[in-house]
């Protein structure tokens, strides 16, 4: 689903202003974990190895990925303090993605590798080929 552009001019936001987002977030739909990061003048948004630009917008805690393809909203605690994001990405929309903690994605990227692990395992035993541990 494509979006319309926010009206207005972007917002200039410092590196601080931006740094207020950088950090990991896991969707439990799609037991994912997508990174933001501070790239100069924008966020990088997406899964490790498939990181895209997005830029803000006149909309406070709103970026877009260009052409209307991908927005994210971020969402903030009674502090202020960022706890996650809602993603709209052409047909998908309101993907909810939620902070998480250093110690807590450590301990999903390790499970993730065990999975990859056992799926591997269980393709070898069956004597098929396993394309990286995916079967």
């Amino acid at each position: 689903m494509m979006h319309p552009p926010p009206s207005g001019e972007p917002r200039e936001l410092s590196a601080a202003e931006l740094a207020e987002s950088s950090g990991d977030y896991f969707a439990t739909e799609l037991d994912v974990v997508f990174l933001v990061r501070v790239e100069e003048d924008h966020l990088r948004v997406g899964p490790e190895g498939w990181m895209r630009p997005m830029m803000a917008t006149s909309e406070a805690d709103l970026f877009s990925g260009g052409r209307g393809w991908t927005q994210i909203r971020f969402q903030r605690d009674g502090s202020g303090f960022v706890t996650g994001f809602v993603m709209d990405i052409v047909r998908v929309s309101g993907l909810i993605m939620e902070r998480v903690p250093d110690s807590e994605l450590r301990y999903r990227r390790r499970n993730q590798g065990i999975a990859l692990q056992m799926s591997a395992l269980g393709s070898l035993a069956r004597g098929r080929p396993t394309h990286f541990g995916l079967s």
